[in-house]
């Protein structure tokens, strides 16, 4: 039962985080004017202190005070993930010509899945979890 409300929360704080980053995205692009990669990483590095937050409290109810080994190696994720994003959304909308939302939408969805799956079992291990 656990896990179905870490899954839950999970969701609920990425939909947050996800509604925060997509109209970062749209309003740098659609009225700042600037160009949509430049929009979409200022934009994740906008976010990523939030997301830490929400997933190490909200989610993972790590209340341990560790921030320096488990910050740095979310940063060391995310900024992992923000280069694969990168050349997805490159790929799609400068070689594919595929709309920029939707493929950052897609690429963002995609980043959700395996950063839960790190967070969980590498940054915020929850003990006897395979007990």
């Amino acid at each position: 039962m656990h896990e179905t409300h870490q899954v839950v929360r999970y969701l609920v704080g990425g939909a947050s985080t996800a509604a925060i980053n997509w109209s970062l995205v749209y309003c740098f692009v659609e009225y700042g004017d600037f160009h949509y990669s430049f929009s979409m990483n200022g934009s994740i590095s906008i976010i990523y202190l939030y997301s830490y937050l929400i997933n190490k409290y909200f989610v993972f109810s790590d209340h341990a005070g560790s921030h320096l080994k488990q910050g740095s190696g979310c940063v060391i994720m995310r900024l992992s993930l923000l280069a694969a994003i990168n050349a997805v959304v490159y790929i799609g909308v400068d070689i594919f010509s595929l709309n920029y939302m939707f493929i950052i939408v897609a690429a963002s969805i995609t980043e959700a899945v395996v950063s839960f799956l790190i967070m969980k079992f590498v940054l915020f291990p929850t003990p006897n979890f395979w007990e």
